[in-house]
């Protein structure tokens, strides 16, 4: 029986190999593996707290679970596919809230054919361009398992916890 190889498996078998255009090395690889947790904690995170700080978002993505899941049982990832409201809910935070830090220009830099932009520009973050982005072989290659993972993990969150925030005059 032939097993395929995942990313992972591909990645060691270029670190291995000594004839490889450039050095993959273990720190790579960790660099890697890093990089993935840290974004997909980061989603969930910032999912969860404009979901909190959103009342209404929240009731209504709990009634979308208990549409589709019921109170008797916990989500399962087959229940990913029926619950578009907590999709929307997953990819809205990636816009507002990007895992990448905003890049301010102090200096223009020049590389080749591009360059960074003029000292002084900023980019523009919190700007809404409905423009493709992160696809091709430059796109993340762990999107489309975060895209199907992510909702399932706030899902469960909003599912399994009664959130609230404190009011401060109550202290």
């Amino acid at each position: 029986m032939e097993v395929k190889s995942d990313l992972l498996d591909i990645l060691l078998d270029v670190m291995e190999n000594e004839n490889c255009e450039v050095k993959f090395t273990r720190n790579h690889l960790k660099a890697l593996i890093l990089c993935w947790t840290d974004t997909s904690s980061s989603a969930v995170d910032w999912a969860s707290a404009e979901v909190i700080n959103h009342p209404g978002i929240l009731q209504n993505a709990q009634k979308e679970i208990d549409h589709v899941v019921g109170h008797q049982s916990l989500m399962e990832e087959s229940d990913d596919p029926n619950l578009p409201y907590i999709q929307a809910i997953m990819k809205e935070p990636l816009w507002l809230n990007p895992s990448v830090p905003p890049l301010e220009e102090t200096q223009s830099i020049g590389r080749a054919q591009w360059s960074l932009g003029p000292k002084d520009s900023w980019v523009m973050i919190r700007h809404i361009g409905p423009r493709p982005f992160s696809t091709g072989r430059r796109g993340c290659p762990g999107m489309v398992l975060s895209m199907h993972e992510l909702p399932i993990v706030v899902a469960a969150i909003i599912q399994c916890f009664d959130w609230k925030i404190p009011c401060l005059s109550e202290e």
